[in-house]
């Protein structure tokens, strides 16, 4: 993963480090980066979707794997819930 992270900015690679390595929250992030939740919550987004773009580039075989995880059903033990009725 280094390797990929080499390829991000500098602020993508902070946001990543202090998220993921450190296990900080976004507000304890934020307040590290001196920016505002959503700022690093957006920072956040952009570099786990550059990743996964460059896993995929270069790891054709994890791209089959990532799909079909993504599109399983959920679980059947899922309760479900009545949904909310719109008002007109």
């Amino acid at each position: 993963i280094d390797t990929y992270l080499g390829q991000l900015s500098d602020d993508q690679v902070e946001v990543i480090s202090l998220h993921y390595r450190c296990d900080l929250s976004i507000k304890e992030t934020a307040r590290l980066m001196e920016r505002t939740d959503g700022s690093v919550k957006t920072l956040l987004h952009r570099a786990r979707s550059k990743l996964l773009d460059l896993l995929v580039t270069s790891e054709p075989s994890v791209y089959g794997r990532l799909s079909s995880a993504m599109v399983e059903p959920p679980p059947t033990n899922v309760i479900s819930l009545p949904m909310r009725r719109q008002m007109t």
